[in-house]
């Protein structure tokens, strides 16, 4: 009778690994090395190109700087050194024409500014058959205020003369805290213009004569 024999194999009911997996695992971790191989040197032939860009761009800043620099500075050399002299015969006519026509502005705005400054004051007994502002003065007037002041119970009215903006003048008009049958008017600037009642008085009595003259 024969004795069985016993199997001292350890990897019995165990899949055996087969030689060709094995292979095909190192070719794809020896494929991905040689792509990772490729992508370092794509990249660090990249950031030398940046470098070499950032090193070209900074010399010419450096350059830029300096060129403005020294231009700066030869600005302020020539505006250091004095002027040269102008020679007496250079245009004198449109030099002195040039003057006279600024002194003539100085002087119309001379004119002007005193015109403005000057203030006068009038006194008049009020009429009662007037308004509460109204006096006659040969001038017309366009009112456009009136206020009330804390030394008099009565308003004050402001008055631009009619013949407004090209004349300057202004009014003020108000009753007077002691007496209010007398006006306190108040003037500033002076007319460029004659009293508009006063030429049509002169009209009227032209034409007057004209009309009295026998044919």
């Amino acid at each position: 009778m024969e004795s069985p024999s016993i199997c001292l194999d350890l990897t019995i009911g165990c899949p055996r690994s087969s030689s060709g997996s094995t292979k095909s695992t190192s070719c794809h971790v020896k494929a991905e090395l040689g792509r990772m191989a490729e992508e370092n040197r794509r990249l660090t032939a990249m950031l030398s190109a940046m470098c070499a860009g950032y090193d070209s761009l900074k010399s010419q800043m450096l350059d830029l700087m300096g060129s403005t620099g020294a231009s700066s500075s030869d600005g302020a050399v020539r505006s250091a050194s004095p002027p040269p002299r102008k020679r007496k015969s250079e245009r004198p006519d449109t030099t002195d024409a040039a003057q006279s026509v600024s002194s003539d502005g100085s002087c119309k705005r001379a004119k002007e500014d005193a015109r403005k400054s000057k203030i006068s004051r009038l006194c008049v007994r009020a009429d009662p058959s007037e308004g509460l502002f109204v006096f006659r003065d040969g001038y017309l007037w366009r009112k456009y205020g009136q206020k009330v002041t804390k030394d008099n119970p009565c308003p004050r009215a402001y008055f631009r003369c009619s013949f407004a903006p090209v004349c300057p003048v202004k009014k003020k008009v108000q009753r007077s805290a002691e007496d209010q049958f007398v006006l306190v008017a108040t003037y500033e600037g002076e007319h460029n213009h004659p009293q508009p009642l006063r030429m049509e008085t002169q009209i009227k009595g032209q034409e007057d004569k004209k009309t009295s003259v026998p044919h």
